[in-house]
């Protein structure tokens, strides 16, 4: 499969950590919040605008793509089978 490029990133709370770890209370009393930017592919952006952020989201999650950077990570719109 010939490479493809990502166009854009969607950031997100870290919905998927146990909420005590998605945010960190540091000595000055101010909280700092974590979140995921997960990069998309252009037909990923489409699905989003298109359909929204929830059905991008569950196409991701059915797929088990993961959180961790994966140059070769399958296109959520498309499926593992890459086809349109």
């Amino acid at each position: 499969m010939p490479r493809a490029y990502y166009l854009a990133a969607l950031v997100a709370l870290t919905y998927w950590l146990d909420p005590e770890f998605s945010q960190l209370e540091v000595s000055s009393g101010d909280t700092i919040n974590f979140c995921d930017v997960v990069p998309l592919y252009s037909e990923e952006m489409k699905l989003k605008l298109n359909q929204g952020v929830e059905e991008f989201e569950a196409r991701f999650d059915t797929l088990r793509l993961g959180y961790v950077l994966d140059v070769d990570l399958p296109n959520a719109a498309l499926g593992r089978d890459q086809t349109a």
